[in-house]
């Protein structure tokens, strides 16, 4: 009984620490960076729960082109899009409220995940550690306070709630951690790797840990888990490499990929550990031979280290098994899109870590002591963090300060000028992100917007010609081909 509630108390903590970091969203607003696609302008989602819109979210099929931007269907996740309709229907277009259910959302999975740890662990203290770090890590801030990634916490949901039923010894704890697993594949398909999380955790807790022989007994028992995950992920691959995704699929190969995959291994763990000059977006980081090269010996020493000592220290293997087989999906092995090492993708990544820190600091009175230290820190760089999400000027503005060499940073803060009016800021912040990637098309296209406005047409026409030349299929500039006055 006394377990009970103490297990109880713990859960309330971290009711409490959610809402000392994340309540502040309740003034935040809609930002101009996919919310509008999602939420605020999506003409299916603003309508609430109508059955064209649920026929929508299941088929991702625009028959009637309703939808005023592309892309949004690349990517199939139709219980999300039924939660943000669920939201609209209940409290209209008030961003407030959107930003509050993402926070309630990352909260229940936090709940489920000390659940999971509890069970694995049988320590109500390193459970309590393990997911106070998930919850307040200032990475996952990304995750909860944009509204547009709702399919992170709600997938984040089902993620813990798999892996706790998945170990639970009731009657049809079978059946709800697989359905669990369809729930979260339906709320954001990257959790396809939900299926060998659990292989790894099975694995963990048997008597023989990481034996071949015990691994692959473990990989057929959850054979129907993998078989299921797999279809989503073609699916899923099938949809990013087609519609509006397809001109950067084709091309995005391997061989451009290629120095980036092992880099950004360093780069995640580096931000896990040290998750400061956090942005929406990063640059892709300069690199030479040696580095590259480096960075994939590295990881090969680090692989085989890990694997050497799985069965004497199973908590480390378990923490690096874990990241690693979450980051071979969005490592750039498949093209999933062109954005480097963001945040969002350490929703899940770093499960294994926070486990392995909070045993390690749960063994001695000064290490319990280090280990609210750090949640206190945490908590204080999260809270800032939340801010920086407040609005859209925030965001970019921010991005353009801790991370001055991305140029996605200056484009997207040279749009937002655009619809304040502030042309000259526009432009400023537009010529900044070509100097930085001088195939910036989006900002060339933007700088042919915003000469037109001031009725520049020779400066527009030539932008708008730079923008075609990059991005030939780039819808937008195909348009405004056919507005520009001609003889310019």
């Amino acid at each position: 009984m006394f377990r009970n509630i103490y297990s109880h108390s713990q859960i309330l903590w971290l009711i409490a620490l959610s809402i000392a970091v994340y309540i502040q969203v309740y003034d935040f607003k809609f930002i101009q960076y996919d919310d509008p696609a999602y939420v605020s302008e999506n003409s299916y989602v603003k309508e609430g729960l109508t059955s064209d819109g649920i026929k929508w979210a299941f088929s991702t099929k625009d028959s009637e082109q309703n939808l005023k931007y592309e892309g949004v269907s690349n990517i199939y996740h139709p219980l999300t899009w039924l939660s943000h309709m669920s939201d609209v229907q209940l409290f209209g277009l008030a961003p407030g409220w959107h930003h509050i259910v993402n926070v309630i959302l990352h909260t229940i999975g936090a709940v489920f995940g000390f659940l999971f740890i509890r069970k694995l662990t049988s320590s109500g203290n390193i459970a309590f550690i393990a997911s106070a770090l998930f919850l307040i890590h200032p990475t996952h801030v990304e995750s909860v306070a944009w509204i547009s990634e709702r399919k992170d916490v709600l997938s984040g949901v089902f993620f813990w709630a798999s892996l706790y039923y998945s170990i639970n010894r009731s009657k049809h704890s079978s059946s709800l951690a697989y359905l669990c697993l369809v729930l979260g594949l339906l709320s954001k398909p990257s959790i396809v790797v939900l299926p060998l999380i659990v292989i790894l955790i099975h694995c963990f807790r048997s008597k023989e840990v990481f034996a071949t022989k015990n691994l692959l007994k473990t990989i057929l028992n959850y054979k129907y888990w993998l078989l299921t995950a797999l279809v989503f992920g073609l699916f899923t691959f099938y949809l990013q490499n087609t519609g509006t995704h397809q001109q950067f699929a084709a091309q995005s190969s391997i061989i451009s990929r290629f120095p980036h995959i092992g880099l950004g291994y360093w780069f995640y763990l580096y931000r896990a550990v040290i998750p400061t000059d956090l942005s929406f977006s990063y640059p892709t980081p300069d690199y030479n031979r040696a580095l590259v090269v480096s960075s994939y010996l590295a990881l090969i020493v680090l692989f085989y280290i890990i694997w050497i000592v799985r069965n004497r220290m199973p908590s480390l293997f378990l923490a690096f098994a874990w990241f690693t087989i979450c980051w071979l999906p969005i490592s750039g092995v498949l093209y999933i899109g062109v954005e480097y090492t963001p945040d969002r993708y350490l929703y899940i990544s770093l499960g294994g870590f926070f486990i392995l820190f909070a045993q390690y600091l749960n063994s001695s009175a000064w290490r319990k002591f280090i280990a609210i230290a750090v949640v206190f820190l945490f908590s204080a760089l999260s809270y800032s963090q939340v801010k920086v999400w407040s609005d859209t000027e925030s965001l970019f503005v921010h991005a353009t300060k801790t991370q001055p060499k991305n140029y996605i940073g200056w484009t997207n803060l040279g749009a937002f000028y655009q619809t304040k009016k502030q042309l000259k800021n526009a432009i400023e912040c537009h010529k900044k992100a070509i100097e930085l990637n001088s195939s910036a098309y989006i900002s060339e296209y933007n700088l042919a917007i915003c000469y037109a406005h001031l009725k520049n047409y020779p400066l527009a026409s030539k932008h708008l010609e730079k923008s075609l030349k990059i991005a030939p299929h780039y819808s937008p500039s195909l348009k405004l081909q056919n507005l520009l006055p001609t003889g310019h």
